[in-house]
């Protein structure tokens, strides 16, 4: 017969809260093996530590519940992996953008006047995944990691390798408006099945001045 253990003993048992265990218990996310129907009073499975640890895990490293719930509740090991691929995916995005951030304000504290290099480029039409939406400047970064995360995971399961680097389209003065229409792409060597916020599209050929950095 198997021994469960309090809602105070199995938070003690997890590291997780009480009040973390009630939220993930009405999510769906994580439920008590037995409910008093007297008391209301929740009880757990010892068993069900991994599945809490787990959570605890994806939880700290920011990953959103319902993120979170597709991993717990994957059906098979391939749509886990995918799941935890785009929060890879996402947090190495927002990890590039905050070391351009730190490179930005390092430059800005030595007084690094040198300017990037710049060239004329023709650049072809261009097949890619996309996703277009309208949003404000202080949204953009955001929205940005999220997006590619998505676009990065369908071009994946679609067993396709990306076409080149991810890119965005924005308008002229775009950071001195409140809000315009952006739209994230990801250059695509063949057809990939749309879905989601997610369209096939292709990006007009462009005469274009591009900037590097050594």
């Amino acid at each position: 017969m198997t021994v469960l253990v309090s809602i105070g003993d199995f938070s003690r048992m997890t590291h997780l809260s009480i009040k973390a265990l009630r939220f993930y218990h009405d999510q769906g996310l994580l439920e008590p093996a037995e409910i008093d129907p007297a008391t209301g009073y929740r009880f757990y499975d010892p068993g069900q530590v991994p599945v809490a640890q787990v959570i605890r895990r994806f939880r700290d490293l920011d990953m959103p519940l319902d993120q979170v719930k597709a991993v717990i509740k994957a059906p098979d090991v391939q749509t886990r992996t995918r799941e935890i691929i785009a929060h890879l995916t996402a947090m190495e995005t927002k990890l590039a953008e905050m070391q351009m951030s730190v490179a930005s304000l390092r430059a800005l504290l030595e007084g690094s006047q040198a300017l990037p290099a710049l060239e004329f480029r023709s650049i072809p039409a261009t097949q890619v995944l996309a996703v277009r939406a309208t949003v404000t400047a202080e949204e953009a970064a955001a929205w940005g990691g999220e997006v590619f995360a998505e676009l990065y995971g369908r071009i994946e399961q679609a067993d396709l390798v990306p076409a080149g680097p991810g890119g965005a389209l924005f308008p002229a003065g775009f950071f001195e408006l409140e809000q315009a229409e952006l739209t994230a792409f990801v250059p695509v060597p063949g057809p990939v099945q749309a879905g989601g916020r997610a369209e096939a599209m292709t990006i007009p050929a462009v005469e274009a001045a591009v900037t590097s950095s050594s």
